[in-house]
Formats: structure tokens, sequence, C-alpha cells
């Protein structure tokens, strides 16, 4: 079933675009997001990398250093290592430029990624992204999305996961969680009657009888079988006959 059943016969195209325009709508959280990861050292270091090779590229490529030191300009053809090898001074010298100019501008273009991402990317840009990834990938298979992972792999986080829970359902935090939600529950519901409280959830009559059709007589059966349907039905039929007035009746 995993080798055949299609991401979109797991989430459909509807349940994802809700999901996507919910997501746009907290652009508070968006913004912060955005915050935190490009304060990561790992992001810096992302920026400072590509800068690099992108200005000692254009460096070389446009041959700005060749036109003013005779001889460079036919070695840059033979490629930067030779540049590098033949006039050493040159390279190392534009390199440790390149690298100082970056680490003096390095707060200043993090400050325009900061700015760029969060007021350049509209929310039409990042649905229409979301939606082209969504058209790329639904009609993949969950094993493609697995490819990589063998079932070691993923049994040991499902172990993993469910060390976590474990832990996780002891904590205060928890604890105090499920404690406010039921609180919260009985105090808003514990006086109303059922059918209010059905209704509410959208629990109709139909909805309700329609597993009732599907699994009912597999269930009276099997406790036909078992002798658990006649004990419910004398349960249930025994203050009746036990009464006074029906003793009288068949007496």
């Amino acid at each position: 079933k995993h080798q055949e059943t299609l991401l979109n016969q797991i989430i459909s195209k509807k349940d994802f675009e809700e999901f996507i325009d919910k997501a746009l709508e907290l652009k508070e959280q968006r913004n912060k997001g955005i915050d935190k990861v490009i304060e990561l050292p790992i992001y810096a270091e992302l920026i400072s990398g590509i800068l690099y090779q992108a200005i000692l590229r254009y460096i070389y490529e446009s041959n700005l250093i060749s036109k003013n030191i005779p001889g460079v300009s036919s070695m840059l053809k033979m490629g930067r290592n030779v540049v590098s090898k033949a006039a050493p001074k040159i390279g190392s010298g534009v390199e440790e430029s390149v690298k100082s100019f970056i680490i003096d501008s390095l707060d200043f273009i993090l400050d325009e990624s900061k700015k760029f991402l969060e007021g350049s990317v509209s929310d039409e840009q990042l649905r229409d992204s979301a939606m082209e990834l969504w058209e790329a990938i639904e009609n993949k298979p969950m094993s493609e999305f697995q490819q990589g992972m063998d079932s070691l792999d993923l049994s040991e986080f499902i172990a993993l996961g469910y060390d976590f829970w474990l832990k996780f359902r002891k904590t205060d935090y928890f604890i105090s969680s499920y404690e406010t939600i039921v609180d919260y529950f009985f105090k808003r519901y514990g006086r109303k009657n059922l059918d209010v409280l059905l209704e509410e959830f959208d629990v109709s009559k139909d909805r309700i009888i329609a597993p009732i059709k599907i699994f009912a007589p597999k269930a009276l059966e099997a406790f036909k079988e078992n002798g658990i349907l006649e004990e419910l039905l004398r349960r249930h039929l025994e203050d009746f006959y036990n009464s006074q007035t029906v003793i009288d009746l068949l007496d």
C-alpha cells in the first residue's frame, strides 16, 4: 500500500490549499521565523560563501585585475589556479580583500536579507510557490518520500518518537494542558443536554447511524454467539418481569 498510495489520496488539494491559506495569515509568526533563520550562524556562513565565490568569479572572469597588469590577461584564460601560482601575491591579496569586505558588510547584508524577505515576498508569491510544489509532488507515491530511508531507519524514528511521548506526557506542561482542556470542556458543556453537545460538534443522526449500519450486525452476531446478547436482554428486561404488577398479571 505504501508503494502504491499517492500523496493526493491522503491529503486533497483543497485541504492543502486551506492549510497554506491559514499559514499565510500568520504574518507575525512568519516574520519572526524569518528573523530566527537569518540569525542562525549557518545562514551567515551560507551568505558569506555565496558572496565570496560570486565576487571572486566576477573579478577574475571580468578581467578586472588584468586590465592594469600586463600579461595577466592571457594567464586568466588558463584558469584562476594558474594565476594564483604565477602571481600568488595578486591572488591572495584579492581574496583577502574580498573576505574583509564580506566580514565588514555582513551585518548590513543580513539586515537587507530580512527586509527583502519580509517586504518583497508577497502572500500571493508564497501561495503560488506552495501550489507549484504541490503540483510537483501530488502524484508521487508515498514510498518516493522515503527514498534513502530503509525500514530500520523508519522503525528507529518511531521508537524515538514513542520514547519522547512517554516522557512528554509526564511533564507539567502536558498535564496542565490536558487538565485545562478537560476543565474548560465541562465548564462549557457540563450542564447542557447531550443533543446540544452533539449538534455543536456537528454529530447528526445520519453520521451516527452510518457506522452503526456497518458494524452493528457483526457486533450483534458476535454478542449472540458468546452469550453477551442474552445477558444484556435479561438485564434490560429483568426489572419489568420482576415487578409486582407483571407477576400479578401473569398469575
